[in-house]
């Protein structure tokens, strides 16, 4: 089992970081209320557009799980804080590309094969869980990230499910709420990026 981010993840995987975002995010899931499906090609684009806070699990060629963040262009993402744009507007043409300077990061989506969830494995000598390893992965690419001039100011995240809640909450807080869609079961956070954040 191996953890990779940002261009540490080779091209090929791409295809298979879409194809579990398409298997777990899928309408017979029964864990979301709303329509949480997404194209394929925009979820592909905008792998293509940023990686660097991307991060994969995998065991021999699968991807098993993954933690997809973006930088989104800034007036999609007044859009998208406002409530005028939602998830399923956004595409490689939303996310900002590769440059120095600060950032608001986008939680876009994570997603752990079933027969993975709640299993865990030896890593450096400790028992830790899949989301350990995403998150041990996203710290070291937001770590990368900021030798080289790219400093995150602001987290915002949907939560389309209550697991997802949690893992929104942790890094924005519980009065991170910034607005909900009550019949879908969607809650936008926000708050200032903090490295000492409970879901890290």
């Amino acid at each position: 089992m191996q953890v990779l981010y940002g261009k540490n993840i080779p091209k090929h995987l791409y295809s298979k970081i879409v194809e579990l975002d398409s298997e777990v995010f899928s309408t017979e899931n029964e864990e979301f209320t709303g329509d949480t499906t997404m194209p394929p090609e925009a979820v592909y684009s905008m792998l293509e557009k940023n990686i660097l806070s991307t991060v994969v699990v995998v065991e021999g060629e699968q991807v098993i799980a993954y933690f997809q963040t973006f930088p989104m262009e800034r007036e999609f993402e007044k859009q998208y804080v406002l409530g005028e744009k939602t998830f399923k507007d956004l595409d490689g043409n939303n996310v900002q590309p590769e440059r120095q300077g600060n950032i608001n990061l986008y939680l876009w989506s994570l997603g752990i094969k079933k027969e993975y969830r709640g299993k865990r494995f030896e890593s450096g000598g400790a028992s830790v869980s899949i989301m350990q390893l995403l998150h041990e992965g996203l710290v070291d690419a937001l770590a990368d990230m900021k030798k080289e001039g790219i400093v995150v100011k602001k987290v915002l995240g949907e939560a389309v499910s209550e697991k997802g809640r949690k893992v929104v909450i942790g890094f924005c807080g519980e009065d991170g709420l910034m607005h909900e869609d009550k019949e879908n079961d969607f809650y936008m956070y926000g708050a200032a990026f903090s490295p000492r954040c409970e879901a890290l």
